[in-house]
């Protein structure tokens, strides 16, 4: 083989892949003599290759021999968890103390060996497919992006073109604070906790809900413009970003460096909005906006290139959230400042009133020239617009308030009949529980009479009882001394009497029976009369229970 086929630059001619940044050669890779007169083969020595030994050269003292086959040492592509964060491009390779160049085109997030000399169609495939997953990782972060965006500036649509929207927003401007301490926690979660913002499908969650806080937040915030101001900020943010991304995507300057000087100008930024919360002046209010679109821009053109993987500093493709979150930050931070850039540098009525004449050069004054008076009209003009459209949010209000106010006078006639009809019916209650009180009352009485009647009843039973007893007593005497006298005279007595005498006695015995009879209905009839009025007080005493 020759040596202008070998690969090899020429005497005098430097290595454009080597530069001299590989450092001076390591034991194992060809270390020349240290004479090149010593060199077999010719005066020039044999090239070292990558962690081999020199090939032997075709020429005097050398024996033709075919071309080595051996592959090359490479290290394999990394399958494991890539490195989060920035990071430096081009990892060492071995042998080399330095970090070797990155070819063209290869982002340098993995280990590759370094490339060869030779023309080998081999090491093409590795920086193809470093190119298929930075592209794959930038399709993932723009749709993701452009979703955020797309939820953000709707929310901002709602907010400026809807009535219902502002005015609900001037009610409650509790949900700003309440959506901001969403937003912070959210961001803190993502921004400081690595593992979480990589476990699928939570970083989806917690970004969901940080793109929804944070556009509740930038519409509530554009429903105080005028809807000319937020579309005319909308327009400019969106030629901005896609300025800077143009700029970033063909830029040979390298902002991933610039990092540190950006966040030090970011802390004296927020210094600086401290001072601007005290000092209430509309110039100071627009160069503080002014500044902080300024750089905001610059994260958002270091942001682009760490996503493009092209510079020094680099994202790893497992943390597109982290991108998509970078991204979607910069850009809503920068259309809040041209908001406010804009909406500050509309036209007020304290301008508009303040036209003092120009003073010639002897004093005298002089009347305003036509393009003053144009401009000055153009400003009425637009303070008339201002001021339409804020009587027309006004009538807004008003019309809402009037139909609120409508509302919830219906609803007090309503309470009010509700009212009427629920005192309708205590009285309807009232009148029953003092009619059921004096039933009861009557009933009571009726209860009482009841009882003494009862008690009489008793009292009388008791004394026929009595009598009764008295009068067979008195019968049994009677009868015992009739015995005791007409016991002698049985001998007085004939047969022939006594038939007479039985019959009397069978009359005065049916006699004594009927008496009998009779007083034991009577006793029955009054034993029946109790139990009437015992079922009487029962049935009195179980209305009284109900």
């Amino acid at each position: 083989m020759s040596q202008d086929k070998s690969g090899y630059p020429g005497m005098g001619e430097t290595n454009p892949l080597h530069n001299n940044v590989y450092g001076p050669p390591q034991p194992g890779f060809g270390m020349p003599p240290p004479n090149y007169s010593q060199a077999p083969g010719g005066p020039y020595p044999p090239a070292a290759g990558y962690g081999n030994p020199g090939f032997p050269q075709s020429g005097p003292g050398f024996a033709p021999g075919p071309y080595p086959q051996m592959p090359y040492p490479q290290m394999p592509y990394p399958q494991g968890p890539y490195p989060q964060g920035p990071y430096q491009q081009g990892t060492p390779q071995p042998g080399f103390p330095g970090d070797p160049i990155a070819p063209a085109g290869s982002p340098g997030y993995h280990e590759d060996g370094p490339p060869s000399y030779y023309d080998n169609k081999e090491f093409t495939n590795s920086g193809f497919e470093d190119k298929i997953i930075r592209q794959a990782f930038i399709r993932k972060v723009f749709m993701v992006l452009t979703v955020q965006l797309l939820v953000t500036f709707s929310f901002v649509a709602v907010f400026t073109f809807v009535d219902d929207a502002k005015y609900f927003v001037r009610r409650n401007p509790w949900t700003y604070y309440v959506s901001y301490a969403v937003f912070f926690v959210s961001l803190i979660v993502l921004s400081c906790c690595g593992d979480f913002r990589r476990k699928h499908p939570w970083n989806l969650v917690a970004l969901s809900i940080l793109t929804l806080s944070l556009s509740y937040m930038v519409g509530m915030i554009a429903s105080f413009y005028d809807t000319e101001t937020v579309i005319m900020a909308v327009g400019i943010t969106a030629v901005v970003c896609f300025t800077v991304v143009l700029f970033s995507l063909q830029s040979k300057y390298d902002f991933t460096s610039c990092r540190g000087v950006l966040f030090v100008c970011l802390i004296v930024l927020v210094l600086f909005s401290f001072l601007c919360i005290f000092i209430r002046h509309k110039i100071l209010h627009i160069v503080y906006a002014s500044l902080g679109a300024l750089l905001f821009t610059c994260f958002l053109a270091v942001d682009t290139q760490l996503l493009l993987g092209n510079k020094k500093l680099a994202l790893s493709p497992e943390e597109y959230i982290f991108a998509a979150l970078n991204l979607y930050t910069d850009i809503i931070n920068i259309f809040l400042y041209i908001l406010a850039i804009v909406g500050r540098s509309q036209f007020n009525v304290e301008d508009m009133i303040n036209t003092t004449p120009l003073k010639g050069a002897g004093g005298d004054t002089q009347e305003p020239k036509v393009e003053q008076l144009m401009s000055k009209l153009r400003r009425l003009q637009q303070g008339k617009r201002v001021l339409e459209e804020e009587i027309k949010e006004i009538k807004s209000v008003s019309d809402s308030l009037q139909k609120e106010l409508a509302t919830l006078q219906s609803e007090a006639y309503q309470l009010e009949g509700i009212h009427k009809e629920k005192e309708e019916l205590s009285r309807k209650l009232q009148f029953q529980c003092d009619e059921s009180d004096q039933d009861f009352s009557r009933q009571l009485e009726q209860n009482k009479k009841s009882e003494e009647l009862l008690e009489q009843y008793r009292c009388q039973i008791q004394e026929f009882k009595l009598k009764h007893r008295k009068l067979r007593m008195k019968f049994e005497n009677q009868l015992h001394q009739l015995i005791e006298q007409h016991k002698n005279l049985h001998s007085i007595f004939t047969p022939e009497r006594l038939p007479d005498e039985i019959e009397s006695a069978e009359n005065t015995k049916t006699q004594l029976l009927s008496a009998e009879q009779l007083k034991l209905a009577q006793l029955h009839r009054i034993n029946e009369e109790l139990e009437d009025v015992t079922k009487q007080r029962q049935s009195a005493a179980e209305t009284q229970e109900q």
